[in-house]
């Protein structure tokens, strides 16, 4: 069995610092939940996540729960959390 944190539980923190968190209370891995942290490029979004995984595997990507610019709708939303 692995264990994973969601980076939500940590939202109001920097996501290189939720990543260190996690490695460093011994989790396998990090949830990354699609927030406002994510309104920037694909690219741009892409090269964050490549850079925390230098810490730990991101396990699974979830979908915005609240609107985020730039997403769009729900369906686009869905489409683009598969794309990263």
């Amino acid at each position: 069995m692995q264990f994973a944190l969601s980076a939500g539980t940590l939202h109001n923190r920097p996501l290189e610092e939720a990543f260190d968190l996690a490695a460093k209370a011994g989790f396998d891995g990090v949830e990354v939940i699609i927030s406002s942290r994510f309104t920037v490029t694909q690219r741009k979004a892409l090269t964050l996540l490549q850079r925390v995984q230098r810490l730990l595997p991101v396990v699974s990507i979830h979908a915005p729960f609240f609107e985020v610019d730039s997403w769009g709708d729900k369906t686009t939303q869905l489409q683009r959390t598969v794309d990263l």
